[in-house]
């Protein structure tokens, strides 16, 4: 609630004009804000909070993914290893570490970090699914497919590890298989534009021209301005009347 945002807004206000060296008011005082989506305020107050307190670790991974939200990543990744610095144990920082460095094209650097938050907690979906990812990136097929299975076994409501999976299948020609998963996807959030998509792509591989149009307009349909899916299904359009 906004109003809610703006008290505790003022209550940290309150708490650092008793004490300006209260450190996690400030860091309190980001959170707040960036509720508020003032982040440019956040920011400022994440970074006082750890100049009061450097060993802030909440301070560092907060400052991070502000960092990570108006996409400067490589500010993100200094501040995600200096949360590490303070805990190398801390599975979430190692996780977004990896997220920012794949953002960043570091797929090899971002597969290290993914390992290390596995080896830290194997039973963290989000993990899996990034190395799968970072693996997609470099045009490895087999273990992606592993990879995002993991993801699903874990978080069998993970649409996008089912979508991610339908392309690492379909890349390796197992357009039957990709079918299943885009469907599988779109049965857990059936406004999930990209998955029709990928399921008309899929679709096509297979001839089944009728079923594409069908899934390219839903796409359409849920993402007006969905422009591949409309260059698709002119594209499938044309096939289905070649082959009538």
């Amino acid at each position: 609630d906004k109003k809610e945002y703006d008290a505790a807004i003022a209550e940290f206000n309150k708490a650092i004009a008793l004490d300006p060296k209260f450190a996690a008011a400030y860091n309190n005082l980001a959170i707040a804000l960036a509720k508020k989506d003032r982040r440019d305020e956040s920011i400022a107050a994440l970074r006082k909070a750890i100049e009061l307190d450097g060993q802030l670790l909440e301070a560092h991974e907060n400052l991070a993914d502000a960092f990570a939200h108006q996409g400067r990543d490589g500010e993100a990744i200094d501040e995600y290893k200096k949360a590490i610095d303070l805990n190398p144990k801390y599975v979430r920082a190692h996780l977004h570490l990896a997220d920012a460095l794949r953002s960043q094209d570091r797929a090899e650097d971002a597969i290290v970090e993914y390992k290390k938050t596995i080896t830290l907690d194997d039973r963290n979906p989000h993990a899996h699914f990034g190395l799968g990812n970072a693996l997609l990136d470099q045009d490895r097929y087999d273990q992606p497919i592993i990879e995002y299975r993991k993801a699903i076994a874990l978080d069998d409501r993970f649409t996008k590890a089912y979508n991610n999976l339908g392309i690492a299948l379909g890349h390796k020609g197992r357009f039957n298989d990709a079918v299943r998963e885009y469907q599988q996807a779109i049965a857990v959030d059936p406004a999930y534009a990209s998955a029709y998509y990928n399921l008309g792509n899929a679709l096509m591989h297979l001839r089944r021209y009728g079923d594409a149009v069908a899934a390219y307009e839903k796409a359409i349909s849920i993402k007006p301005d969905y422009t591949k899916a409309k260059d698709k299904l002119a594209v499938a359009l044309k096939a289905g009347a070649q082959s009538s």
